[in-house]
């Protein structure tokens, strides 16, 4: 995502989000979420920082927003 070399995957049954290098397709990074993705994620600038945002719950879980983005 960050200058077109970074590529955010999901998966619904895991309650992970992974990145990958958009050029090689190494795995950069595997980030935990709180509860299982329930959309695909999106993304957003705000103030020249890119976003990637993932919906996150469950049936007996609340549903939510998870914001995560480079330092």
């Amino acid at each position: 995502m960050v200058e077109g070399h970074l590529e955010a995957h999901h998966e619904i049954r895991e309650a992970t989000i992974r990145a990958y290098d958009k050029g090689n397709g190494d795995l950069i990074a595997e980030i935990p979420l709180p509860a299982n993705a329930t959309g695909a994620p999106m993304t957003y600038m705000y103030h020249g920082k890119q976003f990637v945002v993932v919906a996150v719950g469950g049936s007996n879980l609340p549903a939510a927003l998870v914001a995560l983005t480079l330092p």
